[in-house]
C-alpha cells in the first residue's frame, strides 16, 4: 500500500469505540489506500496501544483532556442547556427531570436553592434556546477554546503535519472537540461523524461549524437536519455503521464448535447471552443475572442452558465477584477488565473482536437493558429480551437503565415488536423460555429495527466512510467565527 500523498488524514479518537469501528476496521484499510492515517489518542502513551498501531501503519499523537477554567467551564454548561432547550425531546425531559438526579443518588436531597436554581436554569435555557443562541454560545466556546495553550500545542502539531482532513468520529465527547475546532481556525476541512444511533437525541452538543457530517441512516439524517438548524442537508452522507461491519468478516468468525470450546462451553446446549450496561443505569443487575441462573438451575428453563455475561466496557466487573463465586459455571467477557472500566483507557484488540461477533452470532438468546446490543442481536437475526425491571422499593425511583425505554431513541424500537420485553423476574424466565423454543418468532420485528437504526447494513460502512473522507480532502474548510 502506498499513499499518493505525505499529508496525512487527522482522526481523534478519544474513546475505545472509535479504535474499534474505525482504527481496526475496513476504514482504515481503505484510507491508507489513499492517505498516511495520524491518530491522536488518550492512550498514546499506551505502549500496547502504540504497538497495535504501528503495526497497522498509524501515527500515534496525544489527545489530551483540556484544562477547562472556570468561565469556559460556565460557558460549556450554558451550551449544554440551550442545546437540550432547542432539541426538547422526551429524553432531555427525562434528562432535567428530579427522577434523573433520584435514580443516580435515591438520597438526593438538594436545598431549596439547588433546586430552584436547577429549574431557573432549565426554563431559561428553554426560552432562550434558538438558532441565533446556539450560534452565539458556540462562538463563545471557540473563543475560550482557541485561547487554551492546549490550542497551541495542536496549531503547533498541524503546523507540522499539515493535514488535508481533520476527522471526529466522536463528536460528543469534550476531547474530539479541540482539534476540530484548530483545524477549522487554520483552514482545514473537518468532518464530523454521528458515533452512534442514540447520539443525537440524548447527548450534548457538537462543535460546530464543519465541513461535512456522516451518519448511518436517514433517520439519523433526519434527527441532525432538526437538532442543528446551521446543517445543510448537502453537507450529510449515509454512510451505514461501520460498528458492524466486523460480523460480516469472516476473519472473525468461528464455527459454533471451536467458539464454544474457546469458552469451555458445550456446543451441544442452548446459551443465553447477557450483555451488562454501565453500572450506574442499573445497580441492580448482578441480581437480576442472579434470578435467572436460579431459573436456570431449577429446571424453569428447559434445555439445560449456559450463561455468558459480556460486560459492557465501562464495566470492570469488581460488582460480579460474588455473583462469580457463587456461579462458577458462568462463563464472562470483560472487554473493559484491563482499562478499569474507563472507555478513553479501553484499547481493543482483534481478540475482542472475535469475541464479541461470535458471542453474537452463537448466542440463542441475548438478553440486555436497552442497549445497542439489542440492535446487533437483530442484525444477526437473534432473539432479544429486554428487561425492564429492577429490585428497587416501590416507593424509590426506577434504576436510569430503565428509563431508557421511555427515551427519544429507544421508544421507537418498542413499536417494531422485535424483542420481547420483561417487567418482572417471571416474565424473564417465560420469554427465554419462549425463545429457545421457538427462535423465528419476531424475525420480522427484528428486520424493522435493522431498518429503522441502520439504515444499509452490509459489511461495508466503514469503506463508504474512508471514501467520502477522501472526497472531502479537497472540501472548502467550514467557516470560521467572527
Amino acid at each position: 500500500m502506498t499513499a499518493t500523498t505525505d499529508r496525512p488524514i487527522v482522526i481523534a479518537a478519544g474513546t475505545g469505540f472509535v479504535v474499534r469501528n474505525y482504527l481496526l476496521g475496513k476504514c482504515l484499510t481503505k484510507l491508507q489506500e489513499r492517505h498516511p492515517v495520524v491518530a491522536l489518542s488518550p492512550m498514546a502513551d499506551n505502549p500496547g496501544f502504540r504497538q497495535v498501531m504501528n503495526e497497522r501503519g498509524v501515527r500515534v499523537e496525544p489527545l489530551p483532556a483540556p484544562h477547562v477554567h472556570k468561565s469556559w467551564g460556565r460557558v460549556r454548561r450554558w451550551r449544554g442547556r440551550l442545546h437540550a432547550g432547542w432539541v426538547d425531546n422526551e429524553t432531555w425531559a427525562l434528562k432535567y427531570s428530579a427522577e434523573k438526579y433520584l435514580a443516580a443518588k435515591p438520597d438526593y436531597s438538594p436545598t431549596r436553592f439547588e433546586a430552584f436554581y436547577r429549574d431557573l436554569a432549565q426554563w431559561t435555557a428553554a426560552r432562550l434556546a434558538s438558532p441565533r443562541t446556539l450560534t452565539l454560545i458556540d462562538r463563545a466556546e471557540d473563543h475560550y477554546a482557541l485561547q487554551t495553550a492546549d490550542a497551541a500545542q495542536y496549531r503547533k502539531l498541524f503546523g507540522t503535519l499539515r493535514p488535508k482532513l481533520v476527522f471526529s468520529p466522536a463528536p460528543l465527547i469534550s476531547e474530539e472537540w479541540l482539534p476540530i475546532q484548530v483545524a477549522r481556525e487554520m483552514g482545514i476541512p473537518t468532518v464530523l461523524s454521528v458515533l452512534s444511533w442514540d447520539n443525537l437525541s440524548s447527548k450534548g452538543r457538537m462543535p460546530l461549524p464543519c465541513s461535512a457530517f456522516l451518519v448511518w441512516s436517514e433517520h439519523m439524517r433526519q434527527e441532525l437536519l432538526a437538532y442543528y438548524p446551521d446543517v445543510r442537508a448537502d453537507q450529510i452522507t449515509i454512510t451505514g455503521p461501520p460498528q458492524f461491519d466486523f460480523y460480516f468478516d469472516s476473519a472473525f468468525q468461528q464455527t459454533r464448535a471451536a467458539f464454544f470450546a474457546s469458552l469451555g462451553l458445550d456446543p451441544g446446549r442452548p446459551l443465553i447471552v447477557y450483555a451488562g450496561v454501565t453500572p450506574g443505569l442499573m445497580p441492580d443487575e448482578p441480581r437480576v443475572v442472579e434470578g435467572l441462573l436460579a431459573a436456570i438451575r431449577s429446571g424453569a428453563v428447559p434445555g439445560n442452558p449456559q450463561l455468558h455475561l459480556r460486560l459492557h466496557p465501562k464495566d470492570g466487573g469488581e460488582r460480579y465477584q460474588e455473583l462469580r463465586s457463587r456461579w462458577p459455571e458462568v462463563t464472562f467477557t470483560i472487554p473493559g477488565q484491563r482499562s478499569g472500566g474507563q472507555l478513553k483507557n479501553w484499547a481493543p484488540d482483534n481478540e475482542d473482536l472475535r469475541l464479541l461477533v461470535n458471542t453474537v452470532r452463537h448466542g440463542d438468546v441475548h438478553i440486555n437493558v436497552a442497549s445497542t446490543m439489542t440492535v446487533d442481536a437483530a442484525i444477526m437475526g437473534r432473539p432479544v429480551v429486554n428487561v425492564r425491571f429492577d429490585f428497587r422499593p416501590p416507593t424509590a425511583p426506577r434504576s436510569w437503565g430503565l428509563c431508557i425505554y421511555d427515551q427519544t431513541h429507544y421508544r421507537p424500537l418498542l413499536k417494531t415488536n422485535g424483542m420481547r420485553v420483561a417487567e418482572s423476574p417471571e416474565e424473564l424466565v417465560q420469554h427465554v423460555r419462549t425463545y429457545l423454543q421457538n427462535p423465528t418468532l419476531d424475525e420480522a420485528g427484528r428486520r424493522k429495527i435493522v431498518e429503522l437504526v441502520c439504515g444499509k447494513v452490509d459489511g461495508h460502512s466503514g469503506e463508504r466512510v474512508a471514501t467520502r473522507l477522501d472526497e472531502l480532502c479537497g472540501a472548502s474548510p467550514a467557516p470560521g467565527r467572527s
